[in-house]
């Protein structure tokens, strides 16, 4: 059971002693469930199970299911088949989903990185078709772990099942960015939410997102998630396609940035395959690998790779 402050209390009270449940058989683990591998529970946890199966088995609708179900979560909150049923008896029950999402609530708390809550809260926020403070919600999950891959996925649902695609969203983006410039997960946010607004990617956004990127990478050329955002936003018009980064990237090519010369490598690439100045951008490759051969060791094969592919696109 869960005390007032949300806190797991065992209760000393196993089902087999309640009186309420005298009229259920419990269906116990058998031994070819737990002949390989016994994973170590406690008598309240196979108590519980036990009586769950039984429910489960009849398709038992009751109150006194929906407080089982509880006590499952609290015993394993990752269980599918426990949240699956709790489901089930939520619709059938007519339960206050409000009520349900603030249980999620203290379950994520506890078990920020559970598939099983955060896909029930998902079902429970369709069926309300109604999202009000879930970004606020999830705001503060991400104070808490800026990281969490389930709360952005999560914040991604809804921001495009609940058409919430908008400046907020990439001011939020933003915010984070600009607490963490390494957070990939806004970055990838920052990406998704631009290209799912009205006007895109267009010449004006792409332009000022440039703007916006290559600051960002002065602060932290190293920063792996911001190079790959700004090749994210130029790959329809091609990475060649604005002199201004090409100019950037030069620059920083100097101070011997790995992501600028590879870059680099990849604009000179690039314009080989559209036949432009062929002969200018092979050479260029081939200094350019020479230096991220030096710079980037670790990868080394792969640079022999790109010279490799070079010298066959201009043979053919």
């Amino acid at each position: 059971m869960t005390s007032d402050e949300g806190e797991y209390v065992e209760s000393s009270v196993f089902y087999r002693e309640k009186p309420e449940w005298k009229d259920i058989t419990p269906i116990y683990e058998g031994d070819d469930e737990s002949c390989a591998v016994k994973i170590a529970t406690s008598e309240h946890f196979r108590d519980a199970f036990g009586y769950f199966r039984a429910i489960l088995s009849k398709g038992e609708m009751s109150e006194r299911a929906f407080e089982l179900t509880t006590t499952c979560m609290d015993q394993n909150p990752a269980n599918y088949t426990v949240w699956q049923y709790r489901r089930e008896l939520l619709l059938h029950l007519g339960k206050d989903l409000d009520a349900e999402l603030n249980y999620t609530k203290s379950i994520i708390d506890d078990n920020p990185k559970n598939y099983q809550v955060w896909h029930h809260r998902k079902v429970l926020l369709t069926r309300k078709n109604d999202c009000a403070g879930e970004l606020e919600f999830l705001k503060s999950v991400l104070k808490t772990d800026s990281k969490n891959y389930h709360a952005w996925q999560h914040r991604h649902w809804v921001a495009s099942y609940f058409k919430k695609i908008g400046p907020q969203e990439v001011d939020f983006a933003s915010e984070l960015i600009q607490e963490d410039i390494r957070n990939n997960s806004a970055w990838n946010y920052r990406f998704f939410i631009i290209s799912s607004m009205d006007e895109g990617y267009s010449e004006n956004v792409t332009a000022k997102e440039i703007t916006y990127c290559t600051q960002k990478i002065l602060e932290c050329p190293g920063n792996e998630s911001a190079w790959n955002y700004l090749a994210g936003i130029l790959i329809d018009q091609g990475l060649s396609s604005s002199n201004s980064v090409r100019e950037f990237c030069l620059a920083l090519r100097e101070k011997k940035c790995v992501f600028a010369t590879s870059f680099l490598l990849d604009i000179y690439v690039e314009q080989i395959e559209k036949h432009i100045d062929v002969e200018e951008n092979k050479d260029n490759v081939r200094k350019v690998v020479k230096e991220l051969r030096d710079l980037d060791p670790v990868r080394e094969k792969y640079w022999k790779y790109m010279a490799h592919k070079v010298e066959n696109l201009t043979n053919q």
